[in-house]
Parts: structure tokens; sequence; C-alpha cells
């Protein structure tokens, strides 16, 4: 009778496994798809957009995983994963030599105030070197796994990506004469270095102004970080305050001209700012007596 039952049963258990089967797979292969494949050294790393975000996973405790990431300009970059991932020893960036970065570290990011794994500008606290920009150029994050082991789990790298001028001399954005720049400013500490080029003698002014604000502190220096230039303050229709730097006369040379947060009764101000640059050269006049 046991017999007799189960020859109606078996078709049915066997439709049940069968079916559980295909869905397990189904599944696995969904998840598969969802993981991306990461290289296993900078000659084999999987690019990331700047801004963009990859899912992978880690399969052994010698499994280092590696991105490429482009940057389009000068700027700061936060490198971060989900809450949760277990995998995960560290991180580390590297330049296009595929060189480690050991200034940058995680920490809070200023563009945000949450914590990133990878975030410039960052300190390190050993050597006291400072990373505040990077600039325009290739990279290549490094993702190390636990050293004792791995469960293979999905996790995915988050990058963003903020275009941000020059912060010192050396960073410092070459700009044309008598243009207008758009900077913004983003953070207590925080400057936009601009590097002026004279050919000729002549009058320069630098204007700055937020719309929303008093403007930001201007400083015009030499390249030995001597003052330039004299400070004016004054008021428009369109701003509450406008600083002026101005200068009678420069002589042919290379200056530095930056942007700070100013004070005002909140703290610092911070945002965006239009920066206005003027000269007037001094060409000689013309004398037909020298010729």
């Amino acid at each position: 009778m046991m017999r007799k039952g189960w020859f109606f049963i078996w078709p049915v258990v066997f439709y049940v496994l069968v079916s559980a089967m295909v869905m397990l797979a189904m599944a696995l292969a969904a998840t598969a798809a969802d993981v991306s494949p990461h290289g296993h050294s900078c000659a084999t790393a999987v690019e990331i957009k700047a801004g963009g975000e990859l899912t992978t996973a880690l399969d052994a405790v010698n499994d280092h995983a590696y991105f490429k990431i482009t940057l389009p300009k000068r700027g700061l970059l936060d490198v971060w994963t989900d809450p949760g991932t277990l995998d995960i020893w560290g991180m580390g960036l590297l330049d296009s030599s595929c060189v480690a970065i050991p200034a940058i570290n995680g920490g809070a990011s200023v563009l945000t105030g949450d914590y990133a794994r990878l975030t410039v500008p960052s300190t390190d606290l050993v050597s006291e070197e400072t990373v505040s920009t990077l600039p325009a150029g290739t990279y290549y994050i490094r993702v190390d796994p636990e050293p004792i082991d791995v469960f293979g789990d999905r996790f995915t790298v988050h990058t963003r990506f903020r275009a941000h001028f020059g912060h010192d001399a050396d960073s410092a954005e070459p700009v044309n004469l008598n243009s207008s720049i758009d900077g913004e400013l983003l953070y207590v500490g925080d400057a936009e270095v601009f590097r002026i080029s004279l050919e000729k003698p002549g009058e320069f002014s630098a204007r700055v102004a937020m719309p929303d604000g008093n403007a930001p502190e201007l400083n015009l220096s030499f390249p030995d970080g001597s003052t330039a230039g004299t400070l004016t303050v004054k008021a428009t229709d369109d701003y509450p305050g406008e600083l002026t730097v101005v200068s009678d006369t420069l002589d042919p040379g290379i200056y530095f001209l930056s942007v700070t947060p100013s004070r005002n009764k909140d703290g610092r101000n911070l945002g965006k700012y239009e920066l206005t640059i003027g000269f007037n050269s001094e060409d000689p006049v013309f004398n037909p007596d020298v010729l």
C-alpha cells in the first residue's frame, strides 16, 4: 500500500526539488550579476567613475581588490563602503605609478561630515603631511581584505568627487588677467589659491563677493609670502559686502591670490563666491624721437 502511495507522490516531490534547484540557481545568477569583477593589481584594475560605485566581493585573505579612477579636474575625493562590511581591513589610494599616497586616510568628510575610508583633504598623523586636494589624473583604489578570514560577502565601493581649486602656492590655479572665476569655500580652514603671472608692470585689482553673505578674505602675496597689495571694503546693491585687493603698480613676475573664509556672527563664512581680476598694463608712451 505504501509503495503504491509513493508511486503517486514521488513526481510531486521531484517537481518541488527541481523547482527549488532552479530558483536557487536563478538567485545565485542574479547575485553574481550584481557583483562586478575587480582587478588584482594596478595593471588589471577595474575602472570606477568619479562619483560612481561598484559592487564586488573578496574571495580570500590574499584577495586585494584594485579599482582605477580618473579625476577630470583638481578636487576633493571620498571613498566609502556601506556599514556592516566585514571583509575589508582597510583601503589605500595609489598614484598613477601605483605608489601609495600615505597621507590619505579615513576620517570625516568635509563634504558631508560622514565617515569615509579615504577622504581628501586628509592629514597623516605620523608625518603631519597634509593632502588638501588631488590634481587631475589617474589613481588606484586598493581594498585590503581581513587578514584572518573573509566571508565572500558583497560590498559596494562608493566614490564622491568635488572639483576644487588648489589650496596653496604649489597647487595654485593659473588664471587669466581681466577675467571672472566662480569658486567655493567648503569648510573652516579652506582656501583657494590662484597663480597670477605678469609680463608687464601695471595696476592690479581683485574683487570677491558672496551673494548671500559677507565677502571672503583676500590676500595678494609675493612668492615669499609677503603682502603685495592693500585691501578695501565696499557695499553694492547686489552684494552686502565686497572685498577688493588693489595695488597701484606691480612689477612683472609671479603673484599668488588666496581666497579664505571670513568671520561673521555665525562663525566662518562659507559658500560660493565670485572673483573678478583686473589689470591695466603700463604700456610705454610712444616717442617718435626715440627711433
